[in-house]
């Protein structure tokens, strides 16, 4: 049987994307060419 997942960590996988794109967006805005470092990097 499959074991159930905890709540916090499908949290965290529906949040974590979201908070990368936040970031990277704030970035791109003072530091273009290390924003698309980072974008490439993940």
């Amino acid at each position: 049987m499959l074991n159930t997942v905890p709540e916090a960590i499908v949290w965290a996988i529906f949040l974590l994307p979201l908070s990368s794109f936040v970031i990277i967006s704030l970035f791109a805005r003072r530091w273009p060419q290390r924003s698309g470092y980072i974008t490439i990097a993940a």
